[in-house]
């Protein structure tokens, strides 16, 4: 993973376990702040701390136009225009503001500083060997919370062991955030290794169901299935091949089928949003639909968001900045924050992306904002950054 072949820095032993630490820190509120449950945790710190650092050692922290994150950075900047356009607007969000400004600032801090360090082949291998016996202990902490035998921590407190009302959360902080770096370790795992159906995809599929995120599941599955692909066409053995498309088709049945999942509905909710304003009232669900009470509550929330960004044409356009610290869809935090052009801009800057992961986070983003955990953020740097770095060598083989 060489972030930039013209990096100033060496790797040392805490870079390399920075990003490790930044996903497994339970989030512990250090400094509470008034009127929110979170508070100001370890990895805040952390990452001010290396601020300060890097502003006392300016030179050695630069970031060139032909630097992959510099679109980011870009992305960034234009962010900061919908947070303008949106005071222009007349729309303030008073804490939120500064809380989101900050979190944008955090994520900013961490990837200039390993834009300015230069990973080797055997630098990423020691990240990986991390994220294996991480989706070891999230297995055993899971099958332990399933038997309500392990509670869990997160943003709120420890939690005594409950199944019954908790989905597993491992190690880390939620259903979701343990479905998601699961699914990003996963890939990173398989892409390293090429082998298919091995211990690491099984014990991914049981965290998976465990935690119980539809949301991530079907993505997932859907993802692995084309990152196979190419491996899969290349079977001589028809008998093979049949067991692999056996395999998949029974997964896809217990993921999809046994849960019962209405895409049809899903749909239709998004369109009446999107095109006319309008969310169903919970009152309106019938027995059948009564089991996505959480997706409706999520539309309520979109709706004002939605409302927000139809302020006027140039709110419409560019957006009104985030005015939520959670928007529960990385989608719609992107449309309703900046704007149409904003969402369209962020497509052209992953253009170059590879296909598997842009469908991954298409549709985990739809019901998952992965930009508000510092875990999932921290994940998912970690993979692009490694995917440069194994699109070179397979150019190069």
């Amino acid at each position: 993973m060489q972030n930039n072949l013209n990096s100033l820095n060496k790797v040392t032993p805490f870079t390399i376990l920075l990003i490790p630490l930044l996903i497994v820190i339970p989030k512990v509120n250090l400094i509470l702040i008034p009127g929110f449950w979170q508070g100001i945790r370890l990895e805040d710190i952390i990452t001010f701390l290396i601020l300060i650092y890097m502003m006392l050692n300016s030179k050695n922290y630069t970031l060139k136009l032909n630097d992959p994150n510099a679109k980011f950075f870009l992305f960034v900047a234009y962010v900061f225009v919908s947070y303008l356009v949106g005071y222009l607007s007349g729309i303030s969000y008073g804490y939120i503001d500064i809380i989101t400004i900050v979190r944008i600032i955090e994520y900013s801090t961490i990837i200039l500083f390993f834009s300015n360090v230069s990973f080797t082949g055997d630098d990423n291998k020691k990240i990986i060997l991390f994220l294996k016996i991480l989706l070891i202990i999230n297995f055993l902490v899971s099958l332990g919370q399933y038997f309500e035998v392990v509670g869990y921590y997160s943003s709120r407190g420890y939690h005594e062991p409950d199944f019954d009302y908790w989905r597993v959360f491992g190690i880390l902080s939620g259903s979701w955030e343990l479905s998601f770096v699961t699914s990003i370790s996963y890939f990173i795992i398989y892409l390293e290794t090429k082998k298919k159906f091995n211990a690491y995809f099984v014990i991914s599929l049981i965290i998976l169901f465990l935690a119980g995120t539809r949301g991530i599941q079907f993505p997932f599955i859907l993802t692995v299935i084309i990152m196979y692909f190419p491996q899969l066409i290349k079977i001589q053995t028809k008998l093979k091949f049949i067991i692999y498309c056996f395999i998949f088709i029974s997964i896809f049945y217990f993921m999809y089928f046994v849960q019962n999942i209405n895409v049809f509905f899903l749909i239709n909710s998004l369109i009446d949003l999107m095109f006319y304003g309008y969310v169903i009232d919970f009152s309106d669900l019938s027995k059948s639909e009564i089991v996505y009470y959480s997706w409706v509550h999520r539309l309520k929330d979109w709706l004002g968001y939605y409302e927000l960004m139809n302020t006027n044409l140039y709110t419409f356009l560019f957006g009104t900045g985030f005015s939520s610290i959670y928007y529960e869809s990385f989608i719609f935090r992107i449309l309703f924050g900046t704007g149409f052009v904003g969402f369209f801009l962020l497509i052209l800057l992953c253009f170059r992306f590879n296909i598997f992961i842009i469908i991954f986070l298409f549709i985990t983003g739809i019901t998952l904002d992965f930009t508000s955990s510092f875990k999932q953020f921290m994940i998912l740097y970690f993979f692009f950054q490694y995917m440069r770095s194994y699109n070179r060598n397979e150019i190069s083989n």
